[in-house]
């Protein structure tokens, strides 16, 4: 029952995001959905070939994770750097912890971060400019430079016209996206709750304080691929805190370390960072949770009911 419940909620998420490439293969040109084919067929392969290095029993889990990390990638992004990141992943952030759904660490951050970090530059300039529209580079875009850095009104970011990944063409389909799957209870809101509302208070506050460091909260949420990553992040169920305290206080870290990551580091994707930080404190967080109030709970209901077990009643005793 476990594994029907998951092989569908994994097709709600995929189909889910399936528009959007479609979406961005309109803005950006079908070479979007050339970069999605390479992800799938080199995701197949691998997980073929690990499935069998490692001898699990049952290939192809992992589909959506090589379903879903082109939207992450540049529109422009060589070929051989999606077949180097998606080998990367299923290798290291996958298959070497034991398996899906052994991974501590959310698969497609580390991918993302691995080609952000060995290929820099080609990274950078694997952002194209949007047709028909003029460019606006924000400082979260990977794009910035000291002369080009604008500061995009609201409207201009719900049309999506600015230089982000393959995933961020359109936020208004995400937002309903984010609302139709909490309606549905497919993704948990401690965490996208505390995630959205530390960026508000951490990027408002650091903005009135550093305006020309710190962006102001519509820039921080729209862009840098926000709102994409909590969808990814909910998507990847197995890297989520088990307890819902936990969940509150993860959703906290992410905010803080993305609006401080953006702000004052060379990296601009600061979201996949935050990310890994937050998958860090999750085992601490499950763990001292468990202890202090599940195990005390149980402690407690156990001794009440021992009491009430060998509770002596009073016509016996007299």
């Amino acid at each position: 029952m476990e594994r029907k419940f998951r092989k569908k909620f994994e097709s709600y998420f995929f189909f889910g995001l399936l528009p959007v490439y479609f979406i961005s293969a309109a803005f950006l040109g079908f070479g979007i959905l050339a970069v999605f084919l390479t992800s799938v067929l080199t995701g197949l392969f691998a997980d073929f070939v690990f499935s069998k290095v490692f001898k699990k029993n049952r290939a192809a889990k992992t589909w959506l994770i090589w379903a879903l990390f082109p939207l992450v990638l540049p529109p422009t992004i060589p070929f051989w750097m999606v077949i180097i990141g998606i080998i990367f992943t299923l290798f290291f952030a996958v298959f070497l912890f034991g398996g899906y759904g052994c991974n501590l660490f959310h698969s497609i951050s580390i991918g993302v971060i691995f080609l952000l970090l060995s290929y820099p530059v080609m990274f950078k300039n694997s952002f194209l400019k949007p047709p028909e529209a003029p460019l606006i580079c924000t400082q979260n875009s990977p794009q910035k430079t000291e002369t080009n850095i604008s500061q995009p009104s609201l409207p201009e970011l719900l049309k999506g016209r600015i230089s982000e990944n393959i995933g961020d063409t359109c936020p208004v389909y995400l937002v309903v996206f984010i609302l139709l799957f909490l309606y549905w209870k497919l993704i948990d809101f401690r965490l996208l709750t505390t995630s959205l509302l530390g960026t508000l208070l951490f990027s408002g506050v650091g903005n009135f304080f550093l305006p020309d460091q710190i962006l102001p909260p519509h820039i921080q949420i729209f862009t840098g691929t926000f709102l994409l990553t909590l969808i990814l992040i909910s998507a990847d169920i197995f890297c989520l805190p088990r307890t819902f305290e936990g969940r509150w206080l993860g959703g906290i870290i992410l905010s803080f370390f993305t609006v401080l990551i953006r702000s004052f580091s060379n990296f601009s994707e600061g979201v996949f960072f935050a990310t890994l930080l937050m998958n860090v404190f999750t085992p601490i967080f499950d763990y001292q949770f468990t202890r202090r109030f599940y195990f005390l709970r149980k402690s407690k209901i156990k001794s009440q009911s021992c009491q009430q077990t060998f509770e002596i009643p009073n016509n016996a005793a007299n």
